[in-house]
């Protein structure tokens, strides 16, 4: 392991909902809320990592906790719709 986070916009990118952009930068707003975390505008295209030290800090497992939530609920959403 490389001791860091990587958020898989890279792939993410290819399957619905977040093929969107405007998904894909909401998921980044919402993570860059986190104490420590600044991804710029183009790592929706990439795989933007912070270190996992940055868990240590309760605000940012928060927000991350938060964010991964919201991803989860765009999937369901996404996976209801289609069927």
């Amino acid at each position: 392991t490389y001791g860091s986070v990587e958020v898989y916009f890279q792939y993410m990118k290819k399957k619905p909902p977040f093929n969107s952009e405007e998904k894909r930068l909401i998921l980044l707003q919402k993570l860059n809320k986190a104490p420590n975390i600044s991804f710029s505008i183009d790592s929706i295209e990439r795989r933007p990592r912070f270190t996992l030290k940055e868990l240590t800090n309760e605000n940012t497992l928060r927000v991350l906790l938060e964010s991964y939530d919201w991803v989860l609920t765009e999937l369901k959403e996404s996976y209801r719709i289609e069927k």
